[in-house]
């Protein structure tokens, strides 16, 4: 049976979802990869946790495996990915204020997309891709939660799993600091820039980037402190790092009901629940800004653009005139000729058809 809370963290992932997505194909067009790649990232978490909540809502049947494989992977990712796009943003933001040169050159800004793709895409994806080498078990289905990664209590695990999110995390604060100081310093100059062909932001939006990328940082680097401490004292001591028996277990799966986990339910509820209140911080920077609530309305307007035509929309038999059927239970062809109507037989009787659109028996 579905507990009440469960079904609220259903709704509520479901809610940050649709709440990432809100401003992305804004920032798409301003080529701002940072934002758009944190949207798509923590949208995609927000996605698969519902998802796996309503597939797995008071269950722990094994019905998609191949959906745990794939899902566990891109959680994974989601995990590194704030701390990972949170420096694509404040590294721009600060080479735009200690090395505007690089805007002002087209090459040189193609150079820097390329750049943030490489930490916000390529970071999250290399260290995906080398958690296979602690991973123990190929999921774990927790009740209400879905698929979850299993790794070892290894040193390994440690070094690949919570420890990348902080060091990542503590170099974006570095970054988002010394931001807030250039800033002070070099507001006229940032503004003359950002007024540049080069740019497409204005400056009120890189505004916004820097206190989220800086809000994200320092939200980013305790949660992590949180869970990489949480690891370490659940798997004190460690084991020694032996692939062999690392995935000896590989093939099992195991099925762990509420009542197990529940005791543990903060961290195992973390990365959700941060998940969603990112979501809530995001919307509150980003979505409720002047050239959101435009865009909400130009949707809404299209929306009802498509009803209100859908309303006027001529009946697909409208050119076509209207006809009634009239059954002569005697048909007599010569009186139907005189009148000089269109008459078909049908079995024994004669259907006359008329341009009235009256109807008589």
């Amino acid at each position: 049976m579905a507990s009440a809370f469960s079904i609220c963290v259903l709704v509520a992932n479901f809610l940050a979802f649709i709440l990432f997505m809100i401003p992305l194909p804004w920032y798409l067009k301003s080529w701002n990869i940072g934002p758009c790649v944190f949207m798509i990232w923590r949208g995609l978490r927000s996605l698969i946790d519902f998802i796996n909540g309503l597939v797995w809502l008071g269950s722990i049947r094994i019905v998609a495996p191949f959906w745990c494989d794939f899902s566990i992977k891109l959680k994974d990712g989601a995990s590194f990915a704030l701390a990972a796009s949170a420096l694509a943003t404040n590294r721009r933001i600060y080479l735009l204020l200690v090395a505007p040169w690089r805007f002002r050159a087209n090459g040189k800004s193609r150079r820097m997309i390329f750049e943030d793709l490489a930490i916000a895409l390529g970071v999250p994806l290399v260290l995906t891709l080398l958690l296979f080498i602690p991973q123990s078990r190929r999921f774990d289905i927790y009740e209400d939660l879905g698929c979850m990664s299993a790794y070892s209590s290894t040193v390994v695990a440690v070094i690949l799993f919570p420890l990348p999110t902080l060091v990542l995390g503590v170099i974006s604060l570095i970054y988002g600091v010394t931001n807030v100081v250039y800033f002070v310093q070099k507001q006229k100059e940032l503004r003359e820039i950002l007024s540049s062909k080069p740019t497409t932001l204005q400056p009120r939006q890189y505004f916004r980037l820097m206190g989220l990328g800086l809000v994200d940082t320092i939200v980013t680097v305790p949660s992590s402190a949180f869970v990489l401490r949480s690891y370490i004292k659940t798997n004190m001591p460690f084991d020694p790092f032996i692939l062999k028996k690392v995935k000896a277990d590989y093939a099992v799966v195991y099925q762990i009901p509420r009542s197990l986990w529940a005791s543990n339910s903060v961290e195992m509820q973390i990365g959700t629940w941060f998940n969603i209140a990112t979501a809530v911080i995001f919307f509150a920077v980003f979505g409720t800004s002047r050239e959101s609530v435009n865009r909400y309305r130009q949707g809404a307007a299209w929306v009802a653009g498509i009803f209100r035509r859908k309303s006027s929309m001529p009946s697909l038999f409208a050119n076509y005139p209207r006809f009634a059927v009239i059954f002569h239970p005697s048909p007599n062809l010569d009186m139907l000729k005189a009148r000089n109507e269109e008459s078909v037989f049908v079995s024994e009787h004669v259907i006359d058809i008329r341009g009235t659109g009256e109807t008589s028996s």
